[in-house]
């Protein structure tokens, strides 16, 4: 698989934080774990099919709005595909609207129409960097129209580090429905989902570390509350998950 990433600088970094291409082999069909950050996404299947929980996509455009658990995705051998990767609650306002207009249906990926032109130039770029060079310009456009606000990019940050009550004055019940609104969860559950989040980024940057003391630095109560956790979001163990990238770096 070839795939590369890109972490975007200026004004789309307080939106946006990945854009992505891949490609797939001719080899066989690739599964990996998305584990769940609390943000939202959208993506581009250019070419081949792509499974996401048991459902088969084929060349379209989709909008995951909430990652509230860790899922599989497969690609098949020849796939290519991108796409761009939100921080919790920062996604565009057309995106959101997708979502409202189609809340009675109950699904947490939502197909809709791509522009033409850019699904075209997507598809005919020779290279991870074209592809990725046309979703920035494209989400600029956006950016520039955004009445996301940097207030609610503070509140979801305070409700991260666990200062849930300093919400500008706001009521607990107030803050909780623009949670749900905007990342599909109460503030102390993505609280919960943040904590297990930076503990599998923390493995991943040292896979030597103890268990006991990663559960420390995290802040659960113990190795088993942190295991419990991870079992609900994260659906592994920690000490699974250490074991499998230690194999993948060896």
């Amino acid at each position: 698989m070839d795939f590369q990433i890109v972490n975007p600088i200026g004004p789309l970094a307080d939106h946006i934080q990945a854009i992505w291409s891949v490609n797939v082999s001719h080899e066989g069909e690739v599964c990996k774990p998305l584990y769940c950050d609390g943000g939202s996404g959208v993506m581009f299947v250019l070419q081949g099919m792509v499974g996401l929980e048991g459902k088969t996509y084929t060349e379209s455009a989709m909008y995951q709005p909430y990652s509230k658990i860790t899922k599989t995705i497969t690609l098949a051998p020849k796939s290519q595909l991108c796409g761009i990767r939100f921080h919790p609650g920062m996604s565009f306002s057309f995106l959101d609207r997708l979502v409202e207009t189609n809340q009675v249906c109950f699904q947490d990926t939502f197909p809709f129409k791509g522009p033409s032109k850019l699904l075209t130039q997507l598809k005919e770029a020779p290279s991870h960097s074209v592809r990725i060079v046309l979703l920035m310009r494209w989400c600029l456009g956006f950016v520039a129209q955004s009445n996301t606000t940097d207030e609610r990019a503070k509140l979801i940050q305070r409700a991260q580090d666990g200062k849930i009550g300093e919400c500008f004055g706001e009521s607990q019940r107030q803050v909780e429905r623009k949670f749900q609104h905007w990342i599909g969860m109460s503030p102390k559950h993505f609280q919960r989902l943040r904590r297990v989040h930076t503990s599998i980024q923390a493995l991943r940057n040292n896979p030597e570390l103890s268990l006991a003391d990663l559960a420390a630095y995290q802040g659960f109560s113990d190795q088993a509350h942190m295991t419990r956790e991870f079992k609900s979001f994260a659906r592994i163990t920690p000490g699974k998950l250490s074991r499998r990238i230690k194999q993948n770096n060896a």
